[in-house]
């Protein structure tokens, strides 16, 4: 029986992946006026946020307690149906578009799919596929530490990731060397914070303040920002991750507000998607967006988002309708065949 989607996950879904395609476009803002680079370091604040709040919904889903015989197993061929057979199949649609000028062989075409999918994908907007992929290897054990945590150590954990957060941001910017290590560094921390917001994000007095304070955030990390303090401004300083926090419970408290829209979930269905092939529409039609300077191209910016994410989700639509659903028949096949899946 197919789950209900929860049409909240479903904005938080779409509305984030609408971020992470208006910061790509920001490529089209002149920044040398003091308008359009305010303008560009506001947009990354809160587009940027769109990495957190992936991570953050990732850990809310995937760091749960699954107990039963055979669980582990079937958590790991979830994940490689939905997220690994996916992931291949665009990265092989990337190659093809990556050497579209110089294509010369099909051998040619693998080995860039080869070498992309082992390590240099993870040096294009890919990385978020590599990072993803290693924090769901260890979410099924994660998962157990968090279900048994008393609310005492879970409040510590959080209190240890932000303040060694504040700590490396601090010296980082100050110039100081930092050198010391925290296993849930990067985006690590907003993976786990997935987990604990339901823990304690459930009162509306903390809803509130943390809406508020997500307001506060902004202000402040455009401020130091613009003053030259840019150092993990938008990864892992305690400012991006306060506000992204606050923008995740408030898109979660308006879609229980707002009437279910269709278009949100449908795109939200092909977030995953939008996001893997973004990149090779905003490459294809950024040339025709090229023709302005000055604050005019604020307004330009704004089309440009709204026309690479809408042909972005009409794109991965076609692909995840045709190419990605074979590829996961293919793997239902093969998997069937040497581990029968018993939950089917």
């Amino acid at each position: 029986m197919a789950q209900t989607r929860i049409f909240g996950y479903d904005l938080v879904r779409a509305v984030a992946m609408f971020f992470v395609v208006a910061v790509h476009c920001r490529v089209v803002v002149d920044t040398g006026t003091t308008v359009g680079l305010l303008w560009f370091i506001a947009c990354g604040t809160v587009f940027l946020s769109g990495n957190a709040l992936f991570f953050i919904m990732s850990g809310k889903f995937n760091l749960r307690e699954r107990d039963g015989e055979g669980a582990l197993k079937g958590f790991y061929r979830s994940k490689a149906r939905n997220i690994l057979v996916p992931v291949l199949v665009y990265f092989a649609i990337r190659s093809v578009f990556d050497l579209r000028g110089d294509l010369q062989s099909v051998g040619q075409v693998a080995s860039y799919f080869v070498h992309g999918t082992l390590s240099d994908f993870a040096g294009t907007e890919y990385w978020f596929v590599f990072t993803l992929c290693g924090f769901l290897l260890v979410a099924p054990f994660l998962a157990r530490m968090f279900a048994h945590m008393p609310d005492s150590e879970a409040k510590a954990f959080i209190g240890i990731g932000i303040g060694f957060n504040a700590v490396l941001t601090v010296l980082d910017n100050m110039g100081i060397g930092f050198s010391w290590s925290y296993l849930f560094s990067g985006f690590a921390f907003a993976f786990c914070l997935g987990v604990l917001i339901d823990r304690f994000g459930g009162n509306s007095r903390v809803r509130k303040a943390l809406k508020l304070l997500a307001l506060v955030c902004f202000f402040v990390n455009v401020a130091v920002q613009y003053a030259g303090f840019s150092t993990y401004a938008v990864e892992v300083s305690p400012l991006y991750t306060v506000m992204a926090v606050g923008i995740y419970v408030a898109l979660l408290d308006l879609g229980e507000k707002i009437p279910r829209f269709r278009l949100v979930s449908f795109v939200a269905k092909h977030s995953f998607g939008i996001y893997l092939c973004h990149m090779m529409v905003l490459y294809a039609i950024q040339p025709f967006f090229m023709f302005d300077q000055g604050i005019s191209t604020i307004a330009v910016h704004g089309l440009f988002a709204v026309v690479v994410f809408a042909a972005s989700t009409v794109l991965a639509w076609l692909i995840d309708s045709t190419a990605v659903k074979g590829a996961k028949a293919l793997f239902d096949a093969v998997a069937n065949r040497i581990a029968p899946n018993k939950a089917a």
